[in-house]
């Protein structure tokens, strides 16, 4: 009896291991595209990228962002930049409305990284995420993407 109760808990746990192996893995590729949207938009739009013209900056460098979204009509979006987080406070914001065109929209953004040093005061050299939010005129949120990139002390 012993033999049995054994086999019958491998064929109850081991389809339950499957399962949420798949689902870790399905999650991690789901979540981790660099400078994709980081979930389905049902909302009409799509991000299909979100980037800077290159990976590491400097300390005060301007820094030049590029989102191309598609949307199914036209309609008017609050765009939220926002990154460079050492702890609560963003040193990186952008808010900016945007009038969606049907179709596909190339937008561009720019801001000065902020003051990095290896001391005191500013912000440590490392990696940051950024953070993409487009928002409907309503505040409902439509579509968000990450991007990380690298700040270097001068």
């Amino acid at each position: 009896m012993l033999l049995l109760e054994k086999i019958s808990k491998f064929f109850i746990i081991a389809p339950l291991a499957l399962l949420a192996g798949t689902v870790m893995i399905l999650a991690f590729f789901y979540f981790s595209e660099q400078g994709r949207a980081v979930r389905p938009a049902a909302s009409g739009i799509t991000i299909e990228n979100f980037s800077t013209h290159k990976a590491v900056y400097g300390s005060r460098e301007k820094i030049e962002f590029r989102t191309d979204i598609r949307s199914v009509g036209r309609q008017t979006v609050k765009i939220e930049i926002s990154g460079i987080k050492p702890g609560a406070y963003a040193y990186l914001n952008i808010t900016q409305e945007a009038e969606l065109e049907k179709g596909d929209n190339k937008l561009s953004f720019s801001a000065l990284t902020p003051a990095c040093t290896s001391g005191c005061g500013g912000v440590l050299p490392g990696n940051y995420n950024t953070d993409l939010k487009v928002n409907s005129a309503t505040g409902e949120l439509l579509g968000s993407a990450i991007l990380k990139i690298e700040l270097v002390s001068d």
